[in-house]
């Protein structure tokens, strides 16, 4: 297939009708430019009727839609999509008169209507004028003027400059980190992991579709993967994205009575989410907490005390666990953010309840075993949630009796002396998938509530172990070309995780630390607001994994974990690699 894309622009040729399709972007807009092998016979077809969104197997519909053609030849109008209207403007250049359909049926009229009840495709159709049609479709979530005002903005510079602006938008996102590294795959799939880890949540400031004037963030499809990778990617990084993030994501709480999450562009919230997870909002404002944020804390602790005390939390304070047992562990860790802001504040009977709240994680472990008791999990089972990083990691070493026997249970999970599986290669075949399952393995980094495990090792003194899993996982999971991530990216969850892995370091969420790895590249420069914060490598190759010393701008480092003032402080850690342990990140351990 012949195609291009590069950030902002995508490029292919259509089939055998050899049709050249470009798309780029430039803000609230989309532009289309299709280049046909001759003039006359062509033409271009927009279907309003598929929807847009990802709901039900992508099979929504819009529930009503109008639209006109002014005189000027523009298609103006809104379609509503799980009640939320989305307001449209297309500007067509290189085609004739436009015309509305409906199924087959080409409609006379300039204007079109349709319901809930309609069945057929429906949209516009643009037949050519030259061997060239351009579309320029910009969107408003507040109205139909605010749509033409955003394409008047468009029309001010053509398709090849808003490619340019696209690219140059991009490049200083992407900019804010580097790396130095020889292996060519290795560069290509990091800043195509980085590029993806950006895409959401979308920014969509200024199209409140309630009419707010504040920041308004959306498509926060996957909290429960994104506050682990990417939302401390964009804290650490993009404090300009991050502060106005966490504003919409407590402007959304306010208006829905409670934290959500997930997110969507639509009217009302699918409480089918829920069950995914809770108090993940808790979190993040943690991660901004510590990341000195400056916003209303007073305000937020009491937004965060609400949603903890809300009726279908009462069993986790009153009985000590809620079911499913995960979300017993959201709750825990929830309370112990609001702990911790709340001693922060000077609140300390706050805190006090909390912090003993927060201990509620005990009671949903098997004192035999040292795992979670038998449950209903989400995408896993309980060994892929029993070694979920917890905001006290000593006490859940702990149950096992000795750091060695939970090291010990750790490498059953990821596979050490066991025997080894075949691969499956069909997802469908159930039976087969059932057997794997079975085994309570570490599946890979195609599972995302695995995707912080590995650094369980270091709580308990074996960086070295977390260096070979991530290493192996890296190296063997994620490649170039389609299919490049092993899995669902998840809203950036899985691409995110990548981009902190090849780094070298990790970010702990709701913990201040920045656990540290085993880095797939040379040295790497991260921004971290007006402060550098490098990272290098001496001696590293694929077979020198391990780290054997670490130097702290310029000071021996005996742990394998930097605090996160340390991070923001910016300056350089170096780490001297080997091919063999030598036992290092084995004292001075993350509590």
């Amino acid at each position: 297939l012949d195609e291009e894309a590069t950030p902002g622009y995508y490029r292919c040729r259509i089939g055998d009708a050899d049709i050249d399709a470009e798309l780029t972007v430039a803000p609230r807009t989309a532009h289309h430019r299709y280049s046909f092998p001759e003039a006359d016979g062509n033409g271009l077809v927009i279907d309003f009727s598929c929807g847009g969104l990802f709901d039900g197997n992508c099979k929504t519909r819009p529930e009503a839609a109008g639209f006109r053609i002014t005189p000027e030849g523009k298609v103006v109008g809104f379609l509503t999509i799980l009640g939320i209207p989305f307001y449209i403007e297309i500007r067509f250049a290189g085609g004739g008169e436009p015309r509305f359909f409906k199924g087959q049926d080409l409609l006379e009229g300039d204007e079109l209507e349709v319901d809930s009840e309609c069945k057929n495709m429906f949209g516009v159709m643009v037949p050519s004028a030259s061997d060239k049609i351009e579309a320029r479709i910009s969107f408003s979530l507040q109205g139909e003027e605010k749509a033409c005002s955003h394409g008047d903005a468009a029309e001010k510079t053509g398709f090849d400059k808003q490619k340019e602006n696209a690219a140059a938008a991009w490049s200083s996102m992407v900019g804010r980190i580097s790396i130095d590294t020889d292996d060519d795959e290795v560069a290509e799939i990091f800043y195509s992991a980085l590029y993806h880890s950006l895409i959401k949540p979308i920014d969509c400031t200024g199209e409140d579709p309630d009419g707010g004037e504040g920041p308004y963030f959306a498509d926060v499809a996957t909290m429960w993967d994104q506050y682990k990778t990417v939302f401390p990617l964009i804290l650490s990084v993009y404090p300009e994205t991050g502060k106005p993030m966490v504003e919409s994501l407590l402007a959304h709480a306010k208006k829905a009575g409670r934290f959500l999450n997930c997110i969507q562009l639509r009217k009302e919230h699918d409480p089918n989410f829920d069950e995914q997870a809770r108090g993940l909002l808790h979190c993040t404002l943690l991660d901004a907490f510590n990341r000195g944020y400056d916003l209303p804390w007073g305000d937020i602790l009491e937004m965060m005390r609400n949603d903890l005390e809300a009726e279908e939390n009462r069993p986790f304070f009153e009985e000590g666990m809620v079911l499913p047992v995960t979300h017993t562990l959201d709750l825990a860790v929830a309370c112990h953010c609001t702990a911790v802001i709340a001693d922060h504040l000077g609140h300390s009977e706050i805190a006090k309840k909390y912090h003993e709240a927060s201990n509620n994680w005990k009671n949903v472990y098997d004192p035999e075993t040292g795992r979670l008791i038998e449950s209903v999990y989400y995408e896993g089972g309980l060994w892929n949630y029993s070694f979920r990083l917890l905001h006290d990691m000593k006490s859940r070493i702990a149950l096992y009796g000795s750091s060695a026997d939970f090291v010990a249970d750790l490498d059953r999970f990821f596979g050490y002396g066991q025997p080894p599986v075949k691969q499956i290669v069909n997802p469908s075949d159930k039976e087969a998938m059932d057997g794997l399952f079975a085994l309570n393995r570490f599946e890979g980094f195609n599972n995302e509530p695995d995707m912080e495990t590995p650094y369980a090792y270091v709580y308990a003194g074996r960086q070295d172990r977390t260096a070979e899993v991530v290493k192996a996982g890296m190296k063997y999971m994620f490649t170039t070309g389609k299919g490049g991530a092993p899995g669902n990216v998840d809203s950036g969850g899985l691409t995110s995780c990548y981009v902190w892995n090849a780094l070298g370091i990790f970010p702990a969420a709701a913990q201040p630390l920045m656990l540290i790895g085993s880095p797939l590249v040379r040295a790497s420069s991260i921004s971290v607001g007006e402060k550098t914060f490098r990272i290098e490598t001496v001696n590293l190759s694929e077979e020198n994994i391990y780290v054997l010393e670490a130097k702290l701008n310029g000071r021996s480092l005996d742990r394998a974990w930097i605090s996160m003032d340390e991070f923001l402080a910016g300056g350089t850690l170096e780490l001297t690699m080997g091919d063999k342990p030598n036992g290092w990140g084995s004292a001075n351990l993350p509590q």
